[in-house]
Parts: C-alpha cells; structure tokens; sequence
C-alpha cells in the first residue's frame, strides 16, 4: 500500500527571517540606546568642560582685580583716607589689558572678555592697611568669583644706579672724535657688550697721589674735571674699561630686561604707570632747548636735538659749568629715557642720567655730569665728555616704589554659579 508523504518547504525559511529580524530589530534598539547614551554624555561633558573654563575665567577675573590693586597700592594711586584709588578721572584703569579683562561698576555685563569689581576699604585705626573684595565674572556672567584679603603698605624699594659712566649694549667707537670719561670715583669708565675702539679718546680715574675730593659738592667739578688741567685725575689707557661683556651681550637680547636691570622697574613703570613724566620728541626738544631741570622724563619717540642743557636752572655755555664760576644757575640733575635713537648737535650739557633706548649719536658737543646707559651702540664725529658723579645721581628724584604686603591668614574666596540657582 503506498502512502503519500507531504513535504513543506516554506515555513523553516520564513521562521529565519523573522529571527533575523528580531535580531536586527533588538541591534537597532541598543545602537540607539548607545547613541542616546552617547549624545547625552558628551552634552554633559561640553557642560562641565564649559562651566569649568567660566570658573577659572572668574577666578583669574577676580585675581586680576586684587593684582591691579597691589599695583596702584604700591604706585601711590590709592587714596590714603579713603582707601579708593585717586588715578586719572579719563581713564582710571589704565594699567588693565583690556583684551584679557575688563573693570565694571558693580553688576556683570555680558561681552567677550572677563571682567572684575574692585571694593577697597581703609581698615580703621590701622595707617597703611586695606580691606579689598574683587569680584571676578566670567565673560557671559554665569560664573562670579569673590576673593578678599587684607593687605598693608610694605617696604620703600629704592634702586641704586650702576657706578659706571657709560654703559653701552652695543660698541663704544671714538672715530675721528675725542671722548673724555672720568669716574673718580672708582676704576671703572666704560662697559659695554660689544667692542671699544678709543681712538682719540681717553678714560680718566682719580690719581691716587693726588685724589678727587669728589665728596665736596661745592669744588667737585673744579677739582676733577674730565676735561682741562684734569687736576685729582690721570689717564689709565682703557684699563677701567670692561668690553664686548658676555653679561650685557645676553641682556641685550631682550631689551626691557636691559632697561630692567638698571633702572630697577620695567619701562612701562616709567612710560605708563607715572613714573616719569611722558613728552613727546618735539615737547622734549623745545624744553631742553629752553632748560630741561629736575624731575624724570619719558621722551615716547626718537630725540634729535640741536644743543641744549638739562638738569641746570640756566642754560649751560661751552666754557661753563653749572653754578661754578660767574655761572648764576643751580644744578637740578634730571633722569631723560628717550625711547628710541638720540642724535645731538651743537653744544649739549646735561646733570643726571640719559638712558637711550637706541643708538647714541654725537656730531656736536655732548657734556654728561652724572652717566649716560645705551641700549645699542655710541657713535658719531663729535666729542663726548662724560665725568660720573655719584652725589649728581644722588639729587636725582629717587625712583621708590612701596612695595604692598599680604596679611597672612587674610585671604578669602567663594564661587557663585548661576546655573546651580
């Protein structure tokens, strides 16, 4: 007896597929499930990442403002009634980089840049001590920073010039002229970073058979002249003089370190931060034509000028000195920075420091009582004649700076967030 046997053929294969489906369905529903997972990670990484950048922008915002605090504190532009700082009313935060932060009165103001708000207060009964809050935000003003401390008027910090006559980053060169330097003082002339050609020229120090009474104001410059009888000094044929020094070479290379080292602040202190009075070329070139006395000077610009005294009540003659003889002046010695290339002509005499951040160039007569610093080289066809002075250097308004001191345990700070209200 035959039997039919039925086969089917559909339903194993349709039992695949949905399996694969299933499987593919499931797969999909967890590739999504991670990138929602993923997504909402990152989200809340750029948002910790974001909130962590608003910190420390209002951190350093509110730093800042205790910094620019120390530094009017120790520039003498805080009032010492009130504790408030006494700048110019046109622009009293004039020491801010304006790129990195910005001052606001009280409430933040959304922009592009940090910003803080400085509070000082004068501590009562306590001469010199000040309570200061700043308040630092961050650029779109979600994050505040509030740091205070107490801070108290420090030590006077006074610098003392270098000993030294000339001093020259670059080369000293007599050429066809002939310089004269003197320092009585000490056997010590010229000093400078690259080679000394004397020349015609001569450096003088004190004879020791017959010193310079240099300490005596009223016959100093009688008595220890750089130039006629040369009474109390005697020719040492370059000895004195230090060249081509490794030390300068290195400074050289960076010219507000060079400024730095012998003035004793950077030159923004004395072109910005008052203190020197800033002129402009053409305003120094009338005053020294006029009579340029006392005081420090910033001269923003390159300097040409065409004979002239500085540091003497009266204009200073060829055959003169200041105060000495018929002379009816009173020396006023000055500190001049000209900030760039200085040129003379004609007959030039000066009391103090010239400090050239440039090149010196000489085609008259150049007289210096006190020193003369370059920051590049000394040249020219005319004759120099520099006699160093330390009690000149001395009259010299002195360059103090009070140096503001933390009052230890004082300091406070705390976060403000706004996206945690």
């Amino acid at each position: 007896m035959n039997v039919p046997i039925h086969r089917s053929y559909g339903a194993p294969c349709r039992q695949r597929g949905a399996a694969t489906l299933i499987v593919a369905v499931v797969l999909l529903f967890l590739i999504t499930i991670l990138s929602v997972i993923t997504a909402q990670t990152v989200v809340v990484e750029n948002q910790v990442t974001g909130n962590q950048q608003r910190e420390m922008q209002a951190f350093n915002a509110a730093q800042a403002g205790l910094d620019y605090f120390m530094l009017l504190l120790g520039l003498e532009e805080i009032d010492p009634e009130t504790g408030q700082w006494s700048s110019d009313s046109n622009d009293p935060f004039r020491f801010i980089e304006y790129s990195k932060v910005v001052h606001v009165n009280g409430a933040c103001q959304e922009g592009d840049v940090a910003q803080f708000a400085l509070d000082s207060v004068r501590v009562p009964d306590m001469p010199g001590f000040y309570d200061i809050t700043a308040s630092g935000f961050s650029a779109d003003c979600l994050a505040r920073r509030v740091i205070s401390q107490r801070v108290v008027r420090g030590v006077s910090e006074e610098h003392e010039m270098e000993r030294v006559p000339v001093v020259a980053g670059g080369s000293v060169i007599g050429g066809g002229s002939a310089h004269n330097v003197a320092n009585p003082e000490n056997n010590f002339t010229i000093w400078s970073g690259a080679p000394h050609d004397p020349a015609n020229s001569h450096t003088l120090i004190s004879d020791p058979a017959n010193p310079c009474d240099y300490n005596n104001q009223a016959i100093r410059l009688q008595e220890c002249r750089p130039t006629g009888n040369r009474q109390g000094l005697i020719r040492d044929n370059s000895l004195s003089v230090i060249a081509s020094d490794m030390n300068l070479q290195e400074l050289r290379k960076t010219p507000d370190e060079f400024f730095r080292n012998f003035m004793g602040r950077p030159p923004v202190d004395f072109s910005s931060h008052g203190l020197a009075q800033r002129v402009s070329p053409a305003e120094a070139e009338k005053a020294i034509t006029d009579v340029m006395e006392g005081g420090r000077y910033w001269v923003d610009g390159p300097l040409n000028i065409q004979g002239g005294t500085i540091g003497c009540s009266e204009a200073v003659g060829s055959n003169q000195e200041c105060g000495r003889g018929t002379h009816p002046g009173q020396e006023k010695p000055s500190l001049v920075i000209v900030n760039g290339d200085f040129s003379v002509q004609g007959n030039f005499v000066a009391y103090g420091v010239i400090y050239v951040r440039g090149n010196l160039k000489v085609n008259g007569t150049m007289r210096v009582y006190g020193s003369i610093i370059m920051e590049d080289d000394v040249g020219g066809n005319g004759n120099v004649d520099v006699f160093f002075s330390s009690s000149t250097l001395a009259e010299i308004e002195p360059v103090r700076v009070d140096l503001p001191t933390v009052v230890p345990g004082t300091w406070r700070d705390w976060t403000w967030r706004d996206w945690d209200a």
